[in-house]
């Protein structure tokens, strides 16, 4: 950037006639573009001023400001250079005003782009600067810009006055509550969801363990019913005892004949298959009723009847009638001495 004061410092040099023209000696600036117009220079040769446009600049380095041709300055009796050397707006000088109507100074010096020409910053001195973004309008007269202060519409439009950073913060600070409240609450729906959950989990696995439980004793109960039909049925069927001997009336004349004609009686002998026959464990209760005694001969014998009818009465039946009724037999037919 460029001001109004450094380039003062610098000479015009036409490129074409390979001479210098003079030395700047102030600017003009156009209030309605607010930028710089034309490039007033002192004759080196006439001391007169010379006026050269914005648009005739070659560059503005930083020792000479140079043009094509001396073609490009204005001439003396041109109506539109003496008008701006008369009437030309200089800027510097013009009191400033903010767009509340506050006054805020006077312009001191200002800045331009050396390519477009277009102010960028005025100076205040001591009372400041303001930038192109807050330039309002520029005019013979005075300046105005933007420094901030609200107008009338903007009061009204915020009141009551308040503090909006204030309120930003309060309405930060409620959705954040907000935002921490729900998660609170997601938070707390989560853990009864767990909650239940487990729960669940916890009454499937005890009816799980029960159901396993009654199957288990289920299949105890039905092992042990298998077993015990497998005991039951290596248990071998006992025939039911006759009601009475099964000597018949026959046999024991049968056998008091053969008693009789051996003509010993078989006394001992009897007794002592009755008596083994009795103490043997073979099964069930057996009768020796009197026939039997009777056809053996041994009705007078000492104790026979007894043994029979203590035999038949046993708590312990040791065998049936018909294993006894045959085993008697066997014994009274062979008994022949």
């Amino acid at each position: 950037m460029e001001s109004n004061e450094t380039i003062l410092t610098r000479e015009v040099v036409a490129l074409d006639e390979r001479k210098r023209l003079g030395k700047l000696k102030g600017l003009r600036v156009d209030y309605d573009s607010r930028a710089v117009s034309h490039f007033i220079i002192g004759s080196a040769s006439t001391g007169s001023d010379l006026v050269l446009p914005f648009k005739g600049l070659l560059a503005l380095g930083d020792t000479f400001l140079t043009i094509q041709s001396t073609s490009e300055v204005l001439a003396t009796t041109d109506r539109t250079a003496k008008k701006t050397l008369s009437d030309g707006y200089l800027l510097k000088g013009a009191e400033v005003f903010s767009k509340t109507g506050n006054r805020l100074g006077v312009v001191t010096g200002f800045e331009f782009d050396p390519v477009f020409g277009t102010v960028t910053r005025i100076l205040l001195g001591a009372d400041g600067q303001f930038d192109s973004d807050s330039f309002v309008f520029f005019s013979p007269e005075f300046v105005f810009v933007d420094d901030g202060a609200p107008t009338v519409p903007e009061l009204r439009d915020g009141a009551p006055s308040v503090d909006e950073a204030a309120i930003a913060e309060e309405i930060v600070e409620e959705e954040i509550a907000e935002e921490i409240a729900e998660e609170i609450v997601e938070e707390a729906i989560a853990e009864e969801i767990a909650e239940e959950i487990a729960e669940e989990e916890i009454a499937e696995e005890i009816v799980e363990e029960a159901i396993a439980e009654e199957i288990a004793e289920e299949i105890v109960e039905e092992e042990i019913a298998e077993e015990i039909a497998e005991i039951v049925a290596e248990v071998p069927e006992v025939p039911a005892a006759p009601e009475t001997s099964a000597f018949s009336e026959a046999e024991a004349t049968g056998v008091e004949e053969n008693a009789a004609a051996t003509g010993e009686p078989v006394t001992e002998e009897f007794e002592a298959v009755v008596t083994e026959i009795a103490t043997e464990p073979l099964g069930y209760a057996f009768e020796v009723d009197e026939v039997v005694v009777e056809a053996v001969g041994a009705e007078d014998e000492p104790g026979a009847l007894e043994l029979a009818a203590e035999t038949a009465a046993g708590d312990e039946p040791s065998a049936t009638t018909e294993e006894v009724d045959e085993e008697v037999l066997a014994f009274l037919e062979g008994a022949t001495v």
